[in-house]
């Protein structure tokens, strides 16, 4: 049994979509980007204000903490979703 295709290729639709695609893709990624260039100026303004001693220090805190986190939930999110109709 073939199932037919939701859009027709050469649509308006289909070139609506695209657009709708292409314009929350670039605000995706220049989020992305002002998100780096602001972490970017926090760590130079950090590296800058802070003695060598307790910049190491904040390096060794985030570094744990971002390890922790990648790992600390747990596969909760997935449980939920399974769980929750």
């Amino acid at each position: 049994m073939e199932e037919e295709p939701i859009i027709e290729e050469g649509s308006e639709s289909l070139k609506s979509l695209g657009l709708k695609t292409a314009r929350r893709g670039s605000i995706f990624v220049s989020g992305k980007l002002v998100n780096a260039v602001v972490a970017l100026a926090i760590l130079v303004y950090l590296a800058r204000a802070l003695r060598p001693v307790d910049y190491g220090l904040y390096t060794i805190v985030m570094a744990y903490s971002l390890v922790l986190g990648m790992g600390g939930n747990f596969g909760m999110g997935t449980a939920f979703r399974k769980m929750i109709p």
